[in-house]
């Protein structure tokens, strides 16, 4: 029998081997890219031929140094939080490992390494799941899910060394014409390309790990296990759909049809997560929908070929999630300060402060960006129009607050926006200078679904005191009763399983 004593001094030894390792890699990541950035290029690294390709460039590096700082500060989070958990040191290491495989997975340049990333994040998370006798059930969820993504990647991995007889990932856009040949099923012509097939698979691989709707269910299973899992999760491992969009673009830009119907399901899972979060009293289920609408219009991005935006959103979502999920146990507490920050309400709160025009103006606003967005000859290209857009759809939300603040915190809070919105430009500015935006087919979904989430806030102001609001509101909460139909429907299917 080893002693309690010497177990917890080998395992806080182990803690700090871990903590201090990931320090360490994080500054010699950062001093790393600053000289990059100097000299910006891409390199490839082959240690091993043919199936350790690793590209270098300003993408890997700025999304490396995104995981390793998020998984650093997951991990210290977690030595703290899960004190009086024994699995404490085994969740650390397995959340470090899937930290890697997302690292390797943004800098991998082969297919085969590709894949095995993709599903090692997978069974990864299904085995720290599993750490906690509670939450074995819903790793098992979460598993099926992902064997669905981790299918569907491996299959459209197969057809394009088929078609192109090459793993190297760069190696696609020279080999875009052999994709164009039709698939052959029995002998007989079935009229699609394998372009058209394997961007099908791309996007529903994508959009599984990417938890959008009707797939996010998955991602609320994830609530079962600790907080700290969630910061990873949803700051580094949901939005790794825009790294393999950038990567597979050249397949990508030519299905205009399979592009259109991922922006369609994108924006359909953009609207529907934000309506079901604005309705929402637990802390951590209101975020859980706020990413599945995140990822819903960082697809929309990708799916418009807006490459440059849907990183930028990954990094901001990233950190901006990860540090909600790690101060959600406060929430309450900032709660009882927010209710007395600005003016106390009273009775007749609402009947006070800003009126309906000064709502349908900053509606207005959004509707003159949109408009001008929309008649240049290149909205993608169009940094100014997407500011406008940006700055006048910020506009439009703050309004309803506006009524709850004194003139200097209006002042303050408008300083601060003006602030992030010159460093967002400037970084925004950048990743379009080292990226580049694709104009695609597709590209007009993008300021479409941004009219169409402008109207539908405009339609939520005028109804919500109604009975229809009401009765809105009573269906969202629910999550429109998604969860309880897949559920009944699964439990017939058992049944019938028994039965026979």
């Amino acid at each position: 029998m080893v002693p309690t004593e010497t177990k917890s001094t080998s395992a806080n030894w182990r803690l700090k081997l871990l903590l201090g390792a990931q320090s360490v890699t994080f500054v010699l990541l950062s001093a790393y890219l600053f000289i990059f950035l100097n000299k910006p290029t891409t390199v490839l690294l082959k240690p091993v031929p043919g199936f350790i390709e690793l590209k270098i460039d300003v993408l890997a590096l700025s999304l490396v140094l995104l995981i390793t700082f998020i998984a650093g500060i997951v991990a210290a989070f977690s030595e703290r939080y899960l004190a009086a958990e024994q699995e404490r040191v085994q969740f650390i290491q397995y959340l470090l490992v899937i930290s890697i495989l997302a690292s390797l997975l943004v800098t991998s340049n082969n297919l085969i390494l590709w894949v095995l990333c993709w599903h090692g994040i997978s069974l990864v998370l299904w085995s720290l799941m599993r750490l906690r006798q509670q939450a074995r059930e819903s790793a098992r969820q979460v598993l099926a899910n992902h064997i669905i993504s981790d299918a569907s990647m491996l299959a459209a991995a197969a057809m394009i060394f088929y078609c192109c007889k090459t793993l190297s990932l760069t190696d696609l856009t020279h080999h875009a014409a052999d994709l164009q040949q039709h698939v052959h099923l029995l002998g007989l012509d079935t009229g699609m390309s394998f372009n058209t097939l394997i961007s099908i698979f791309l996007v529903l691989s994508m959009s599984i790990k990417s938890a959008l709707f009707p797939f996010h269910r998955w991602l609320l299973a994830t609530l079962d296990a600790p907080t700290p899992l969630s910061g990873l999760l949803h700051a580094g491992v949901v939005n790794i759909s825009a790294v393999a969009a950038a990567r597979f673009l050249p397949i990508l830009a030519p299905s205009t049809a399979v592009l259109m119907a991922w922006g369609i399901l994108a924006a359909v899972s953009a609207a529907f997560g934000t309506l079901v979060m604005s309705t929402q009293s637990d802390v951590k289920r209101k975020l859980v929908y706020s990413t599945v609408g995140q990822m819903g219009f960082m697809c929309l991005q990708c799916a418009s070929g807006a490459i440059p935006s849907a990183v930028f959103h990954l990094i901001a979502h990233g950190l901006f999630k990860c540090h909600l999920f790690l101060q959600s146990g406060s929430a309450v507490s900032e709660g009882l300060v927010k209710k007395c920050w600005g003016q106390p309400q009273t009775a007749d709160d609402g009947k006070k402060g800003l009126p309906g025009p000064a709502f349908i103006a900053g509606i207005a606003a959004t509707a003159a960006a949109l408009s001008v967005w929309m008649w240049q000859d290149d909205p993608l290209h169009n940094q100014t129009g997407i500011y406008g857009v940006l700055a006048a759809a910020g506009f439009t939300a703050v309004l309803p607050m506006l009524k709850r603040a004194r003139p200097g915190q209006i002042i303050a809070c408008g300083a601060l926006f003006c602030l992030t919105a010159v460093i967002s430009c400037l970084a925004s500015n950048y990743l379009l200078y080292e990226f580049g935006a694709t104009s695609l087919a597709s590209s007009s979904l993008l300021p479409i679904a941004c009219a169409v989430f402008a109207l539908c806030g405009m339609a939520l102001h005028f109804i919500r005191p109604s009975k229809l609001g009401q009765a809105a509101y009573v269906h969202l909460l629910n999550g429109l009763y998604l969860e309880e139909i897949i559920s009944a429907i699964n439990n017939r299917l058992s049944k019938q399983r028994q039965s026979t």
